[in-house]
């Protein structure tokens, strides 16, 4: 039996490993094309980008999956609420993370994925501008600032997640072997996300795990739906080893799932 942590150690090292040969031949002022070259010309180009996709979907379930294991051990934090703040933390690294690798493919929906993450960043109340600027600029100088964001919340998510969060690399060649032979079979057999025409911007749909969103987005203003909501859950999480919060949080997490939960499945049967 496998330990969920050293599966998702394992995940982010085949995910960091595939991305240095995929960023090797990925062109920032050239995305689609570079892609799409890589799909098509590059021997194994293909392949490498679906092992460097599904390691990456693997590591962002087997942390969420990690992080639920976790929940009922936030008491034995209460001393050490750094090293939770961690956990709590990489999740919504490891969200940002992926959300930005979907973005740099720059296909229909990876375009639409960017644009909204910079109409989300500029309708925070006063910091918008700056910070869209520091962390987007999409419209002002392309993938520049999400390539660089994307390769920083990479090495952030190692450093933190295994060095800081276990003081070790908490994995072994058996786990990783595992990891890769499941993300081995995904890719040969699955091919990693690229809509090589235009789509109507009424059918496009995000990454799974940004559905919620992208339907909440519908029904509220950008600032509330895009940034207070999914603040909340890393917000509790933080807050788990603290007593007296503790119920309080695990109430709001559990209510915020729900929520979530409804809103990917009107979006996935609208």
């Amino acid at each position: 039996m496998y330990k969920m942590g050293a599966l998702t150690v394992s995940a982010l090292f085949w995910a960091l490993l595939s991305g240095v040969i995929v960023a090797y031949q990925y062109e920032v002022f050239q995305p689609f094309v570079s892609t799409v070259a890589m799909n098509t010309l590059l021997p194994f180009g293909e392949f490498f980008r679906s092992l460097h996709y599904w390691s990456a979907q693997v590591f962002l379930v087997s942390l969420l999956w990690h992080t639920w294991e976790r929940l009922g051990d936030a008491a034995s934090y209460a001393h050490r609420l750094t090293r939770w703040a961690v956990l709590s933390g990489t999740v919504a690294m490891g969200v940002l993370a992926l959300f930005t690798g979907y973005v740099l493919k720059w296909d229909a929906t990876g375009r639409a994925a960017g644009h909204i993450a910079e109409n989300l960043l500029l309708s925070i109340p006063g910091l918008g501008a700056p910070l869209n600027r520091f962390l987007v600029a999409i419209s002002e100088d392309g993938l520049m600032r999400v390539y660089a964001a994307h390769i920083g919340l990479s090495l952030a998510l190692w450093w933190l997640g295994t060095w800081f969060h276990t003081k070790r690399v908490g994995f072994t060649y058996k786990d990783g072997l595992v990891v890769l032979f499941m993300c081995f079979l995904l890719s040969v057999f699955v091919q990693a996300p690229l809509e090589q025409g235009s789509l109507e911007p009424a059918i496009i749909k995000g990454p799974w795990f940004f559905l919620g969103v992208q339907e909440l987005l519908k029904r509220l203003p950008p600032f509330w739906a895009g940034i207070v909501f999914p603040s909340v859950p890393v917000l509790c999480l933080s807050l788990l080893p603290i007593a007296h919060l503790r119920r309080m949080c695990l109430a709001i997490l559990a209510f915020w799932c729900l929520l979530y939960a409804m809103a990917t499945l009107l979006i996935c049967f609208a």
